[in-house]
């Protein structure tokens, strides 16, 4: 609902604000939220005096719901609070506990094909591993292993995914299997970016989760459940879950 173009400032309740930054990225939000800090701290109220503020900040990764979203910037401002408040605290700082347990596989996702299933039911296990070790700030080595797993796995995947709906007669097979060689690509891509550092891991598991989880295996593969006999209410029951 924003134009893009222009930053707002928003009263969420009681003494809490909230400011939306379309167009800046997580360092120039905190550069901007200890800019407020310290106008904040150097000026008098006319009734209570000098006083000081505690603020949060959060980049949205791609593909991230509004309310985690909300939920990381919140957490940030708490600890803000704890750390005796007139600080900034970026919630890409803080080590998220039990990260492993934020992914989980939805049953009503299945769609009839009982190897697919499980291959993705894998597969969402192993972009569950990347996001554990991503923001529980586990060694480089084993996030680059993490994406090598996750490569593998989607190559095998996509090879049983091709015969399968090849000996359906899927009409948009061609252009199916495109899409999946485009995006192996853009994932191996994205494993060279991060091996040499040209992009950071919350980045890299922000791309896999996605371009790999929400638009290909939640939102592509819908378009061939009628090869499976799967009802379309597998696609209600995501939105469903995801809100």
């Amino acid at each position: 609902f924003l134009d893009g173009f222009s930053d707002y400032a928003i009263r969420i309740g009681g003494e809490e604000f909230l400011v939306l930054m379309p167009n800046t990225d997580s360092k120039g939000a905190v550069i901007t939220a200890d800019k407020i800090r310290k106008a904040i701290k150097e000026s008098t109220h006319p009734v209570i005096g000098q006083f000081t503020v505690s603020l949060g900040v959060a980049e949205r990764n791609a593909g991230e719901l509004y309310h985690n979203l909300y939920s990381r910037i919140d957490e940030a401002l708490y600890e803000a609070k704890n750390k005796g408040r007139d600080c900034v605290v970026e919630a890409e700082k803080l080590v998220v506990e039990n990260a492993e347990s934020t992914l989980k596989w939805d049953e009503s996702w299945n769609w009839g094909e009982h190897k697919i299933d499980s291959q993705h039911k894998e597969l969402f296990l192993f972009v569950s591993q990347l996001a554990n070790n991503t923001y529980t700030n586990q060694r480089h080595e084993e996030i680059i292993n993490n994406i090598d797993n996750i490569i593998k796995h989607v190559a095998d995947h996509f090879e049983y995914e091709e015969k399968a709906l090849m000996n359906t007669g899927y009409e948009d097979f061609k252009n199916h299997k495109m899409i999946h060689t485009h995006l192996l690509h853009r994932v191996e891509e994205v494993k060279g970016a991060v091996s040499c550092g040209e992009i950071d891991r919350i980045r890299a598991f922000a791309f896999i989760f996605d371009e790999i989880i929400v638009v290909h295996l939640l939102t592509e593969d819908t378009k061939f459940f009628h090869c499976f006999n799967k009802s379309a209410t597998w696609f209600e029951n995501i939105l469903i879950s995801s809100t």
